[in-house]
């Protein structure tokens, strides 16, 4: 391992302590990874990397199981049952370890896909990881553009949800990975693999950070074959 690969996993460990330390105090993450809170201050705010050694202990921590721990923390709902997931899509230490597990999770797509606005942060990240594209789909027409592929979608409310993509921002040569902050009926979800699908690009995986109730599971599940994975799952009210 050279020196910079050496010092890239030294910050991808600390970048993971920052992702887990929001909403817990020093002595609660001590006593969960065993590292004394004064040594995970230092590492935290940026006064020392870890050792090498210490590193690698730290990164063998990162887990799909601890993230949606994690996560589940940072949400918050009404009493009507609404999800606040801001804390959760605004927090870069979180969705960047995000993005580095789904890198092993997903480790070949040629392109990210997903809507505006609340997914491309993560979709970003991710892409960003992987070194490809990230496209997102617009509700409205770009002026500028010549031509679209687009796709609809009915919200519970009766409204009509459009999508438009660039016409030549997927060709058939590419795999897409979906990802996208909420899955709840799986109607956007659906959108994005009706777009990918008019251009015969394939969709390797679809991903979400949150997964409320199985509708939009079991509906993508009847249009795709592909993998569908969610960070953290809730029941439907």
């Amino acid at each position: 391992m050279t020196r910079e690969e050496q010092v890239y996993r030294q910050l991808k460990a600390v970048q993971f302590l920052r992702a887990i330390k929001q909403g817990q105090t020093y002595q609660k993450l001590s006593e969960a990874l065993g590292i004394s809170p004064i040594v995970l201050n230092r590492y935290i705010k940026g006064h020392v990397l870890p050792e090498p050694a210490r590193a690698e202990e730290i990164l063998k921590l990162r887990s799909w199981e601890r993230l949606a721990q994690q996560g589940k923390s940072l949400l918050r709902a009404n009493e009507d049952g609404f999800i606040d997931n801001t804390r959760l899509v605004f927090h870069t230490p979180f969705l960047r370890t995000v993005a580095d597990l789904m890198v092993m999770e997903f480790p070949h797509p040629d392109k990210v896909l997903t809507a505006a606005v609340d997914g491309i942060p993560l979709a970003v990240h991710i892409a960003a990881c992987l070194n490809v594209g990230c496209l997102f789909t617009k509700r409205e027409r770009e002026v500028g553009v010549a031509s679209f592929i687009e796709s609809h979608s009915n919200l519970p409310t009766g409204q009509v949800m459009n999508y438009f993509l660039p016409a030549d921002a997927l060709s058939r040569d590419d795999q897409v990975l979906i990802v996208d902050d909420l899955m709840r009926s799986g109607e956007t979800q659906a959108a994005l693999v009706e777009i990918a699908q008019a251009t015969k690009a394939t969709v390797v995986g679809i991903f979400s950070l949150i997964q409320i109730g199985e509708r939009g599971y079991r509906r993508l599940r009847r249009l795709i074959t592909c993998p569908i994975k969610s960070l953290i799952c809730l029941p439907s009210r």
